[in-house]
């Protein structure tokens, strides 16, 4: 019986003085990092494949006077040999770590999901209440932080809610805004402006290392406000609003890396509470000095340099999205989301020659499932083709002023690979690409109820995205025993049954007309005969 291991880590990377402040070798690229011949891992059973959701930690050699490096695995799962036709893994063999606390395995899957970026609306107003700077954006936050056990470094990931508390100030030459989340978590940026053009010129992240977001900090409970400063980015005509949809990264001081997605804000000479005209990024990132760095989201992904980038094969099938079953389970595995639907998925794309295209993509009924629920929020993830996609579709319960609740479809958020199989002749062969939208208001209907709808549901979700949902019958909140509540029909289904019967009625109600007409004709000449009399002829 064969077995694998783990048998060397190997990084390659530059001394960047934006990512390593300092350094004593800046610039110098560090080829090689190795520990010994075989890593401390255990080996497996082949053909199996190795899970383990804990998080490993390999302190790393390298051939520079430089402090050791230390490379931490988080949720892998991998089986380097004997992969079954298809591309499945094979039976899992799951690390030790995983089983410190329980000694059964959990009743249901359980999956790690990597969080959902919200594009949030944010409003800043000035001393007489009028608004003075409009945002729109989505913002996750990785801050580095060291953990109790000696040299051992971790990201702390979080993400900054729709729901922000806005505050801050404005100014003719000057804005200054804060959002602020969980009491002690903010991101502010400041803006300057000579009355022509403004200018971002400086941001800093404020958080503190709570055990909900920091766990196992050394210095736990303890703040840090990091900054950058001395900056000239957003530059655009005062009067127009800065739009850049794609992602970005930038470094704020020496531990976080504070990602943005479908960014449009303006700061100035906000005119009716609206946008002004949209000044679109050039190439979607500004390019930057050394003092910091700003690159593109997909160039901060890890990749393989020997390994191509999955190509899809082209959608199999009917033309059409099938209705797919589709099933979440809470905590306790009982079932908490239940959604029945087709959906198929309209994204445009740049072609190599300039012109916009439009990919389909039908989402496969044997997606992978996964999901949240509690009592306000509730969520559903499918991740299909290969996991290069991933949909998450947000829900929410709300009270009205009259107190009753209702569900909403208030979400949608998803990351994809732009494959030339489904988008032919792109420009941005299998570039990862985000598209969210956090204000929608779709299938609503009562607290304790399902929603169901036999037409077709046909949505734009952002410019550059519309989404059509067939034959739906969804719950998300309020679930018993598995199985859906009473229904409450669309609109579109009730408008159908209302014409039907209104035909109906209205038929027997002029077949009802037409035959009295008749009767009263034939009475009528039958009386009018009567009347007549013969008189004699005046020649008798």
């Amino acid at each position: 019986m064969t077995h694998f291991w783990l048998n060397e880590v190997v990084s390659v990377h530059t001394l960047f003085p934006g990512l390593f402040p300092d350094a004593k070798f800046a610039n110098q690229v560090v080829t090689t990092y190795r520990l010994a011949n075989h890593l401390n891992t255990s080996a497996f059973l082949s053909p199996r494949s190795y899970l383990c959701k804990k998080d490993e930690l390999f302190p790393l050699d390298q051939y520079v006077e430089e402090l050791p490096t230390n490379v931490t695995i988080h949720y892998i799962h991998v089986q380097p040999f004997k992969v079954r036709v298809g591309g499945k893994f094979a039976e899992t063999e799951e690390c030790p770590q995983d089983f410190l606390t329980t000694t059964t395995e959990p009743p249901y899957p359980v999956t790690t999901e990597s969080p959902v970026i919200p594009v949030g609306h944010f409003v800043l107003q000035d001393d007489k209440g009028q608004t003075c700077l409009l945002a729109n954006f989505g913002a996750m936050f990785r801050v580095e932080y060291d953990l109790t056990s000696q040299g051992m470094i971790r990201n702390a990931i979080y993400v900054l809610p729709a729901n922000c508390s806005v505050s801050g100030f404005c100014g003719e030459e000057a804005v200054h805004v804060t959002l602020s989340f969980d009491t002690a978590f903010n991101l502010s940026a400041s803006f300057s402006s000579d009355g022509k053009v403004f200018k971002l010129v400086s941001l800093s992240v404020g958080y503190v290392r709570s055990p909900d977001h920091f766990p196992d900090a050394m210095y736990p409970d303890t703040g840090d406000i990091e900054e950058l400063t001395n900056l000239t980015l957003v530059t655009t005509d005062v009067g127009k609003s800065y739009l850049c949809k794609e992602a970005g990264v930038i470094k704020v001081g020496a531990s976080v890396v504070l990602e943005v997605l479908e960014l449009q804000i303006q700061p100035f000479d906000v005119k009716n509470g609206r946008f002004g005209e949209a000044s679109e990024c050039n190439n979607d990132i500004p390019t930057t000095n050394a003092s910091y760095t700003v690159v593109p989201a997909s160039s901060v992904l890890p990749t393989n340099p020997t390994t191509n980038m999955p190509t899809l094969p082209p959608p199999s099938g009917p033309t059409e999205p099938l209705q797919g079953n589709y099933t979440v389970h809470d905590a306790e595995g009982k079932v908490c989301l239940l959604a029945d639907f087709g959906l198929q998925l309209r994204i445009n794309y740049t072609r190599q020659n300039g012109k916009i295209a439009t990919g389909v993509v039908n989402v496969p009924v044997n997606a992978e499932v996964s999901g949240t629920c509690s009592n306000t929020h509730s969520s559903l993830t499918l991740l299909f083709y290969d996991e290069t996609f991933n949909l998450t579709i947000s829900f929410a319960m709300s009270k009205n002023k009259a107190g009753s609740k209702t569900s909403h479809w208030t979400g949608l958020h998803l990351s994809f690979e732009e494959a030339p199989s489904i988008f032919p002749g792109t420009k941005r062969i299998n570039d990862p690409r985000l598209i969210s939208n956090t204000s929608l208001d779709l299938l609503t209907t009562s607290a304790g109820k399902s929603y169901k709808c036999n037409a077709d549901v046909n949505t734009t979700i952002t410019k550059d995205m519309a989404i059509l949902v067939r034959l739906v019958h969804v719950q998300a909140f309020d679930v018993e025993s598995g199985q859906f509540s009473a229904s409450e029909e669309c609109v579109q289904d009730s408008k159908g049954s209302v014409d039907k019967t209104a035909i109906t009625v209205v038929g027997v109600i002029l077949f009802i007309i037409a035959l009295s007409i008749a009767v009263v004709g034939v009475v009528g000449k039958r009386k009018a005969q009567k009347m007549y009399v013969r008189l004699p002829s005046l020649l008798d």
